[in-house]
C-alpha cells in the first residue's frame, strides 16, 4: 500500500526518534517556551530541482506544507514579477531575499527592488567567499556594506 506523509508528520515522526516533544517545534524566547508557528524553506535546498523545474518545484513545495522561502531572486531565472505571480498562485511567500557580496557591494538597489517586489520583509547575505574574509580589514569593509544596505534599505 502506498501512503504519502505531509511534512509535519514526517518532522513529528522524526523527533519522536530523538526524543524532542513531536507537539511542535519549540523554542525559548524571554524565558519561555515558545512554539514555532510557521517553518520555512531555503531554496538553496532545493536548487538543482529549481533549475530544471522551477514552477513544479514551487508546486511540490507547496503540496509538502512550506508556505515561507527564502530565496534569491533569481533562482528561477524568471523576472520577479513573474516569480511572485508564481508564488501567489501556490500560495508561498518569499520571507527573504538572499544576496551575494558582489551584489552588497554591486547592483544593491536592483536586488532591493526584487525583494520589494517578492514581498520579502529580510534580505540574507548567502555567505562571504573566502577571499573576502582573510584580514580584520575585509570585515571591516563587509560591516561597511552591510550598513550601508541597512541604509538604504
Amino acid at each position: 500500500m502506498h501512503r504519502t506523509i505531509d511534512r509535519r508528520s514526517a518532522v513529528r515522526a522524526l523527533a519522536a526518534l530523538i526524543g524532542i516533544p513531536a507537539f511542535g517545534l519549540t523554542r525559548v524566547r524571554r524565558g519561555r517556551r515558545v512554539k514555532f508557528e510557521r517553518i520555512g524553506l531555503a531554496m538553496y535546498t532545493v536548487r538543482n530541482l529549481a533549475a530544471r523545474d522551477f514552477e513544479g518545484t514551487l508546486r511540490t513545495v507547496a503540496d509538502i506544507g512550506y508556505r515561507d522561502l527564502d530565496m534569491y531572486p533569481d533562482v528561477g531565472g524568471l523576472p520577479p514579477k513573474e516569480t511572485r505571480a508564481l508564488l501567489d498562485r501556490f500560495g508561498l511567500a518569499c520571507r527573504s531575499s538572499r544576496i551575494a557580496t558582489s551584489v552588497l557591494r554591486g547592483d544593491l538597489p536592483r536586488a532591493l527592488e526584487a525583494a520589494n517586489v517578492l514581498g520579502a520583509r529580510w534580505l540574507t547575505l548567502a555567505s562571504v567567499p573566502a577571499e573576502e574574509r582573510t584580514s580584520l580589514a575585509d570585515w571591516e569593509r563587509l560591516v561597511s556594506s552591510i550598513n550601508g544596505a541597512a541604509d538604504a534599505a
